[in-house]
C-alpha cells in the first residue's frame, strides 16, 4: 500500500489547527498546504500533456507523503482524450454517472460527452474549494449568490463561508467553477500562471507564493517532463 495520508484529513487538520492559531501562523499554513495543491495541479497537467484525464480527482484521490511528496492515486476512472471513442468507452465502463458528485464537472456525472481536460480543471477547482471552505462545494449552492456552475446552481462564495480567505484564491476557484466557458482556464498549470496568483489578501507576512514550475512548457510539439521530484502520478 502506498505510505501517505489523504489530502482530505490533511484539509481537516488544517482547518481545526486554525481555531487556535495567530494570523500569520494561518497564513503560514495556507500556504504549506497549498504547495500540495499546486502540485497537485503540475500532476494533472503532465497526465493532460499525455491527453490523459482522471475523471475523479478529489482530496481523497490525493496523498502527502511524510517528505514532502504530492501524490494522485486511482486512476481507475482515467480516459484518453478522444472524441471519437466515446460510445465505446462509456458502454465498457459506464461513464454515464461515473465520478463523485461534488468534484466531478456536471457534465461527466450526465454521461452527455466525451472525456475532456475540462473535467479535471472542473476537480480541481473543486478541491481547492474544499481547501479553502472545509466543505464540498455542491454543500454550499444557493440561489442568492451569485458564481454559478455549468449546470447552472449558484455556488456559495468561498468568502462568504470565512472572509479570512484570500480574494484571489476564491477568484481562482470561482472561476474555475463557473460556467462562463470564456473565462474557464483551459489547461491544468492555471496555479501558477493566472495573475492573480497566490497574491494573498496583500498579507505583509507572506508576500507572494511562489512554487517552483516542474516543467517550462506543456506544447504538445515539446518533448515530456521528467518527473518533478515534489510529484508523482501513480
Amino acid at each position: 500500500m502506498l505510505p501517505g495520508r489523504p489530502f482530505e484529513e490533511a484539509i481537516h487538520e488544517y482547518h481545526r489547527k486554525r481555531k487556535t492559531q495567530t494570523k500569520r501562523e494561518q497564513m503560514l499554513a495556507l500556504r504549506k498546504i497549498l504547495t500540495h495543491f499546486v502540485s497537485t495541479a503540475h500532476i494533472i497537467a503532465y497526465a493532460h500533456q499525455r491527453s490523459d484525464v482522471h475523471c475523479d480527482l478529489k482530496p481523497q484521490n490525493i496523498l502527502l507523503g511524510a517528505f514532502g511528496e504530492t501524490y494522485v492515486i486511482d486512476w481507475g476512472l482515467a480516459a484518453v482524450v478522444d472524441p471519437g471513442n466515446f460510445a465505446e468507452l462509456a458502454e465498457q465502463r459506464g461513464l454515464c454517472g461515473a465520478g463523485t458528485q461534488g468534484y466531478c464537472h456536471p457534465e461527466q456525472l450526465a454521461g452527455t460527452a466525451p472525456p475532456n481536460r475540462a473535467w479535471d480543471i472542473y476537480s480541481l477547482g473543486a478541491v481547492l474549494y474544499k481547501l479553502l471552505a472545509n466543505r464540498v462545494a455542491g454543500e454550499s449552492q444557493s440561489p442568492s449568490l451569485d458564481s454559478r456552475n455549468p449546470k447552472g446552481k449558484a455556488i456559495r462564495r468561498p468568502r462568504a463561508v470565512d472572509k479570512t480567505i484570500p480574494a484571489a484564491l476564491e477568484s481562482i476557484c470561482l472561476r474555475t467553477l463557473g460556467n462562463d466557458k470564456s473565462r474557464v482556464y483551459e489547461r491544468a498549470k492555471w496555479p501558477t500562471t493566472s495573475n492573480a496568483t497566490w497574491r494573498v489578501n496583500r498579507c505583509q507576512d507572506i508576500r507572494r507564493l511562489r512554487p517552483k514550475k516542474c516543467f517550462a512548457g506543456s506544447e504538445a510539439t515539446k518533448a515530456p517532463p521528467k518527473w518533478p521530484a515534489c510529484c508523482c502520478w501513480l
